[in-house]
């Protein structure tokens, strides 16, 4: 048998391994990435097959087999290409029955029938022996890459966002590529926040889901929030974003277009945040709503001060509850541009109702209206928001 293996299979081994190789490569489900890496499929089945002769020339264990040098870069490819080990353990039981039939074959033309089927039990054992062996300790160096691989994607990928976010990124291209999002939609930018890392993402799927955004982009931000965005050409429409299960809260920035508006919607969404963290607002916190207050998110205590020096007779008193319509009618009356019946219409009530109120609220403060409106109207926006 050794001689048969000598004289007539080791002269054939390379022949043997394109052979094989092209019986896995007719399986494009078990190939790494196409005939780009049939050399590779190549070198594998030429290092497998010479270390199997080998080991059955001389009487080797085909459990102690070890996995050549180019059987160990061979499943490194698997990985890298993103492809997962099961993939490489079909290629090896192709090329096994690809060479299996070839030396039934090639032993069937030399060998008396008496002989034949005591040599290829023989010859099929030692050859799944030394398979199981080989794959077993290629599974080590598989993971190894993957873990490496995605070890530096992912760091690859947190400075490249790093990058567009602060403004050095110089290639749109290039950042799309690497991050796996195209930087040249119209972006909606969010941060959820809240809960731990794998709800966030969770949530933003489902809201990427609600407004029918194809990509969506995500990245952590400590250990409870999670930047993201979401990608589409056409228009996203905030208002279309529900706000997730408690205990998980949702700050919007605005839609905007290309790499400029994927950063202005963040620092948009991060302005949104910090006004919800600090003050009393529910639901789905959008910061065209809030981008007023956003501009005292550095110091909530000046914005509280100022506040309390603008309205601070309508903001404590006996009666909590006139105060409070007085300040909602105030609020009303200046996003109305100061209309007396476009308020009433807003409010649901009569228009001398408006008059009586608008009447109260400047003898509290003691002065006109008139005299500083933004100030009040700013003071307002934040009282609004402010917790008690």
């Amino acid at each position: 048998m050794c001689e048969l293996i000598d004289r007539e299979v080791v002269p054939a081994v390379a022949e043997l391994a394109a052979r094989t190789a092209a019986a896995i490569h007719e399986r494009p489900e078990t190939t790494p990435g196409g005939d780009e890496h049939l050399a590779d499929t190549v070198a594998s089945c030429d290092a497998n097959l010479r270390m199997l002769t080998t080991l059955w020339r001389t009487g080797g264990d085909p459990r102690d087999a070890r996995p050549p040098a180019p059987a160990l870069a061979y499943a490194r490819v698997y990985a890298r290409e993103g492809r997962p080990f099961s993939d490489l353990l079909r290629a090896y039981r192709v090329g096994q029955e690809e060479l299996l039939r070839i030396l039934r074959h090639e032993l069937g033309m030399r060998l008396p029938p008496e002989a034949l089927i005591e040599a290829i039990d023989q010859v099929s054992e030692f050859v799944f022996v030394y398979n199981d062996a080989i794959v077993a300790r290629l599974e080590e160096a598989y993971e190894a890459e993957r873990v490496d691989c995605e070890r530096t994607a992912v760091a690859m990928r947190r400075r490249m966002l790093a990058a567009v976010l602060d403004g050095s990124a110089t290639d749109p291209a290039e950042a799309s590529r690497q991050l796996g999002y195209d930087l040249r939609r119209t972006h909606l930018a969010a941060v959820l926040w809240g809960a731990p890392e794998e709800e966030l993402a969770s949530a933003a799927g489902a809201i990427g889901e609600r407004l029918g955004a194809r990509r969506h982009l995500t990245a952590p931000l400590g250990a409870n929030a999670l930047a993201a965005w979401f990608g589409a050409w056409d228009g996203l429409d905030p208002a279309a974003v529900e706000a997730p299960e408690p205990p998980i809260r949702c700050a919007l920035g605005t839609p905007a277009e290309g790499i400029e508006g994927f950063r202005a919607g963040h620092a948009e969404a991060a302005r949104a945040q910090r006004v919800a963290l600090h003050c009393e607002v529910e639901g789905v916190v959008r910061y065209r709503d809030v981008a007023l207050a956003s501009l005292f998110s550095a110091d909530w205590d000046a914005a509280r001060d100022f506040a309390r020096a603008e309205i601070g007779p309508l903001l404590d008193g006996p009666r909590p509850d006139t105060l409070a319509r007085l300040r909602d009618t105030l609020a009303v009356f200046f996003a109305e541009s100061s209309s007396i019946s476009r308020t009433a219409r807003h409010l649901g009530v009569h228009e001398n109702t408006v008059h009586y109120r608008l009447h109260s609220a400047a003898e509290l403060l003691g002065h006109p209206l008139e005299e500083r409106p933004l100030e009040l109207a700013l003071a307002l926006a934040i009282a609004g928001l402010l917790p008690e």
